[in-house]
């Protein structure tokens, strides 16, 4: 992965927050291995900072789009090990993996996988629950479509966070990125939505957290 901040700046924070449990260290290591070069899973950063919102929210209905390994989805669990989780993923392969490691977790049983593409699967879902707390971090070619839906079906207080918001540091330079020109338009829908307060902050690649007024 790309560091956005300095290595001896991002190690120093990392040795200023709070430890990642020894499973939450066994799922970033496992899912490095299996996609080395995208790093796709969350670290004990933005974990720490997931959790962090979570304890401090206290939701009572999680939507997360992408879980991967599901390295974030226990990160909020553990914030908020009363919620109700559903996370929306299309890799079966990984699914499989990540339910693996929730069997090993107390916060197990509040959390419902459903195995399908959000770019095609969202409207229903979002029609059937609403949500207080929504993390994404799914398809980044889609990150606006994501974002406008999920922004409707969030009450006063609920909190939206985007990971990847800085997508590697190409936000600056979106020229032949189409992930990066996403993003970028994700981002300043958040930033022009009179509904929410944002704040944009470089966890590590970047998070956009947006809260309903």
């Amino acid at each position: 992965m790309k560091y956005l901040t300095d290595l001896e700046i991002e190690q120093y924070c990392k040795d200023h927050s709070s430890r990642e449990n020894s499973l939450l260290k066994k799922i970033r290591q496992d899912a490095f291995r299996f996609a080395p070069q995208a790093d796709m899973c969350s670290d004990q950063l933005s974990g720490s900072f997931l959790r962090n919102i979570a304890l401090l929210k206290q939701p009572k209905n999680i939507l997360e789009l992408g879980m991967f390994y599901g390295y974030s989805t226990l990160c909020m669990a553990e914030g908020s090990p009363n919620a109700k989780i559903t996370c929306v993923e299309h890799d079966g392969r990984v699914i499989n993996i990540a339910k693996d490691f929730f069997d090993a977790h107390p916060c197990n049983n509040i959390i419902n996988v459903i195995h399908a593409d959000a770019n095609t699967q969202l409207d229903e879902i979002l029609s059937n629950e609403k949500f207080d707390f929504i993390f994404i971090d799914a398809d980044k070619k889609a990150y606006v479509d994501y974002v406008k839906k999920c922004c409707n079906h969030l009450d006063t207080g609920g909190v939206l966070i985007v990971d990847n918001a800085l997508w590697r540091g190409n936000i600056l330079n979106t020229e032949n990125d189409e992930k990066a020109i996403s993003v970028d338009e994700c981002n300043k829908e958040l930033l022009n939505d009179e509904r929410f307060e944002n704040s944009l902050l470089p966890v590590r690649d970047g998070m956009h957290l947006a809260i309903r007024k």
